[in-house]
């Protein structure tokens, strides 16, 4: 089924109300009292993307195109027949959208400028902040609480640490067999969960305390350190700093708008807000009202407060002290200041905003039309669900895989020449001891990497190449970003149709997508029915 027009396009109703009139910009079709005129009809053809144009073609898809112009004005008659337009929480949504594009606005012009990072900040970070410092990381993965101890008590007998790292290769597809996962610094410290503290005071071959990973325990050492370069970690350093600076600017702007329209914190207001977690508190109606903030331009209610916080994600008890009023500040306040702020500039009365949050307005309004159409046919059931996963089992096939061995080579005729060897019985793992025989997989696999659909970005040739093959098919050489390659395929995984209780939930959640598509639908084919005599076409004025 066609994705329906009447909730992606960017047609405006108010568009059609303030159109020229005359014999240059005719009247194509009329709903009541509403022209749709020629010109907004050339808009919302050329804002339609290509996956929503008419199949047909000619006059019959111009008649397409018009007549989805007129199913969403009737669409728009509905939803202010049943109210929907004026409803609460279409206003809500509105205000906080409007909010926020002012409040993007109002950072982009007033706060970005102000946000500078100069090459000698990133120079001094560079060398105070320890970013001139790499260590060579080398690690044990086990698995239990014993291994680890086992292992501990090993490496102080003197066991060597490369030889215990063989042991538990398997466990690690990060390191190489002997446990080196490579040259790591600042920025790699959370991947890799080990302390900012220990890679600044760990010594050279001392064995750091564990740490936990998922389902598994980290034992580490640094095996060598080198100076780093600064170009390097130029770039991150800088979006580490430009980060900085744009936060102390934004605490900045909250503090002279703060002072300029009086910000002030109702303590009443505050102690309620802390009676419970944010998910369970319940507002008496004449708290909802109650004031948490003031200020000159309005005021913050409990109710929108508590409304704010949920939607950021917050469900537990506010904070006590400064840092419970920080959150409250970040995530509450200075936007409303930031939008007021905008609106004293007057950008809310910009024709590109005015156009934008009229088009976010009627697509709200159409999108809960959609929405309580659909709640009508009740919930989806267990049954449904698996129905709809039967009928449409390809849809939910796991992700194919394929493993391969891999040599690479710098030119092409290089690589043919090692596919020849490997034709006439060479190991392709022993090849990769040769000078100039590289790999794509990581150091220590031997060649061995996992291909998915996924990687086609980077090895685009690679990719479709080891697809196509078979189990056990020689393939290449064929061209990578950095040379030739040439591999086998050793095995293909995935493709297969996964059991209906690990995709229950997007099956639901794809019939329901199709339930609002028939919804919209149906609902047009009645108001169509309804609305047969408000609707005239002019067609032959259609060029």
């Amino acid at each position: 089924m066609k994705r329906p027009l009447l909730l992606t396009s960017g047609f405006c109703t108010a568009a059609l109300l303030l159109a020229g009139c005359g014999k240059d910009d005719p009247v194509l079709a009329r709903v009541g009292d509403v022209d749709i005129r020629a010109s907004a009809y050339q808009r919302f053809v050329e804002r339609l993307p290509a996956s929503l144009q008419s199949d047909q073609e000619g006059r019959a898809g111009d008649l397409e195109h018009l007549q989805s112009m007129v199913d969403r004005e009737l669409l728009f008659r509905e939803a202010r027949a049943k109210g929907i337009d004026s409803s609460a929480a279409v206003k809500g949504q509105v205000e906080r959208l409007a909010r926020n594009r002012l409040v993007n606005t109002y950072q982009v012009r007033v706060v970005a400028p102000r946000v500078k990072v100069e090459a000698a900040q990133v120079e001094r970070a560079f060398l105070d902040r320890g970013f001139d410092r790499e260590r060579l990381l080398s690690r044990i993965v086990v698995e239990s609480p014993e291994e680890r101890d086992q292992v501990l008590s090993e490496l102080r007998e003197g066991r060597a640490f490369a030889e215990l790292a063989q042991r538990f290769a398997d466990n690690d597809p990060a390191a190489g067999e002997d446990g080196v996962v490579g040259w790591i610094g600042l920025p790699h410290l959370d991947w890799y969960k080990v302390p900012r503290a220990a890679f600044f005071s760990l010594s050279k071959g001392q064995v750091a305390r564990p740490v936990r990973l998922p389902g598994a325990w980290q034992i580490y050492r640094f095996a060598e350190d080198r100076k780093s370069e600064l170009t390097d970690y130029s770039e991150g350093i800088h979006r580490l700093l430009e980060s900085e600076a744009w936060q102390a600017e934004l605490e900045r702007e909250f503090e002279l708008l703060s002072q300029r329209y009086g910000l002030r914190l109702h303590a009443e207001g505050l102690e309620r807000l802390r009676q419970g977690p944010m998910r369970d508190l319940v507002l008496a109606p004449d708290e909802a009202t109650q004031t948490l903030y003031s200020f000159s331009e309005g005021e913050i209610g409990l109710r929108e407060c508590l409304i704010d916080l949920r939607e950021a994600g917050i469900g537990g008890e506010l904070s006590g002290g400064q840092q419970g009023v920080d959150l409250l500040e970040d995530l509450v306040v200075r936007p409303r200041l930031f939008a007021a702020a905008a609106r004293d500039k007057g950008w809310e009365r910009e024709p590109e905003f005015a156009e934008w949050l009229t088009r976010k307005r009627e697509w709200l309004v159409l999108r809960t039309l959609v929405q309580a159409q659909t709640a009508l046919q009740g919930p989806i059931s267990e049954a449904e669900s698996r129905a709809y996963y039967q009928a449409n089992a390809n849809k939910f096939r796991s992700p194919e895989e394929v493993e391969i061995r891999e040599v690479l080579m710098a030119t092409e005729a290089q690589a043919q020449a090692l596919r020849e060897e490997i034709e006439q019985g060479v190991e392709m793992s022993a090849l990769l001891n040769r000078p100039g025989v590289g790999s794509h997989a990581r150091s220590g696999k031997k060649g061995k990497m996992t291909l998915r659909r996924l990687f086609r970005s980077r090895y685009p040739q690679l990719v479709d190449a080891a697809f196509a093959a078979e189990e056990g098919e020689l393939g290449g050489p064929v061209e990578t970003h950095d040379g030739f390659a040439v591999f086998r395929v050793l095995e293909r995984k995935g493709g297969d149709i996964m059991p209906f209780e690990r995709v229950r939930e997007r099956a639901e959640a794809l019939l329901r997508q199709r339930r609002e598509q028939e919804g919209i639908v149906e609902l047009i084919g009645a108001l169509r029915a309804k609305g047969e005599t408000q609707v005239v076409f002019f067609t032959d004025r259609l060029q």
